[in-house]
């Protein structure tokens, strides 16, 4: 798979001033996604988007401004599916799309609690790379229909079904590769010993951008809205006094 340079550029440029500080909480995550599309066209007959899960996978990086507030960044490799299915007469017919995200958020959060249980409260704004696409489904086969006579009531009555599986072949002059938009969570952290916390985090990613370049009038616009719960390990180096 290949990684937008940009991206890795712009983790580096986030990560060095925190290294410069001193000091800085580093930890793992992984967990589950669960993303839907969100459609500016609401009004087909017998069609409706449906969420699916996924899977996150992210570092953490945190910089403690003091015992109350955090400033933090999460690169992560997330995947952001969904499903478009079609029902009454064109029950069956269906297409899961299975997108591939390297992802940046950065945020504030709010901590409160005391020095082995906390929670907190994050928001801020992410970008995001779409890495790569795979599409699966079934359609009516109109190379193959039957004798059958009267009336039917759906398409494969009448139809064999056609299965696809096949990777996306990005558009340039269509496909719109980055992602910006905006994020709010919750955390929470468990100190197990002095320098290392488990931590479960919630997060609503809602993209602000379109998945599509505008090339006609009317045309379709498709927004990503992403819930990700992780949970992982958090590692904290050279703590300073103002935050024991």
């Amino acid at each position: 798979m290949k990684i937008n340079k940009s991206v890795c550029l712009l983790g580096i440029l986030l990560i060095i001033p925190l290294l410069m500080k001193g000091q800085l909480n580093i930890g793992i995550g992984a967990g589950i996604s669960r993303n839907s599309l969100i459609s500016n066209q609401t009004d087909r007959p017998f069609t409706a988007p449906e969420k699916v899960y996924g899977y996150a996978a992210e570092i953490i990086l945190q910089y403690p401004v003091n015992k109350f507030l955090t400033i933090g960044a999460e690169p992560s490799f997330i995947r952001k599916n969904y499903k478009v299915a079609r029902s009454d007469y064109y029950q069956g017919i269906y297409q899961e799309t299975y997108n591939s995200y390297i992802q940046l958020p950065v945020m504030l959060t709010f901590y409160i609690g005391n020095q082995k249980v906390r929670g907190g409260i994050s928001a801020g704004g992410y970008s995001a790379y779409w890495a790569n696409s795979r599409k699966k489904g079934v359609i009516p086969n109109l190379s193959n229909l039957s004798l059958q006579d009267g009336d039917y009531m759906n398409v494969f009555q009448n139809m064999q079904r056609f299965s696809y599986d096949n990777a996306y072949r990005f558009d340039p002059k269509l496909d719109k590769r980055w992602e910006f938009g905006w994020l709010v969570g919750l955390d929470f952290q468990y100190t197990f010993v002095k320098q290392i916390a488990g931590f479960v985090a919630a997060r609503y990613y809602y993209s602000l951008t379109d998945q599509t370049k505008k090339y006609s009038n009317n045309q379709e616009q498709r927004f990503n809205e992403t819930l990700v719960i992780v949970a992982g390990l958090l590692f904290k180096i050279n703590t300073s006094k103002k935050n024991r």
